[in-house]
């Protein structure tokens, strides 16, 4: 289906730009303590939104420099 092609298609590409930004972050970077120091704000980019979700946060707000965190209540 195309629909299924699609997805497969974006999914690869992503993958790609996420390898390829990894990649140069690899050759810019030198020494061990910079490329931790990279490795974990990408490991933040990626997993704060989910942790703040979890806890009931709202991630977009969150991740603001500026913005407040907002609690959702049931």
């Amino acid at each position: 289906m195309w629909i299924i092609d699609a997805l497969k298609l974006v999914g690869w590409q992503a993958l790609q730009a996420t390898l390829l930004f990894v990649a140069a972050g690899w050759l810019v970077i030198a020494n061990r303590v910079r490329l931790a120091w990279f490795l974990k704000g990408i490991l933040r980019m990626v997993v704060y939104p989910f942790v703040f979700l979890a806890n009931g946060y709202d991630a977009a707000e969150a991740l603001k420099p500026t913005g407040k965190l907002v609690r959702y209540e049931d």
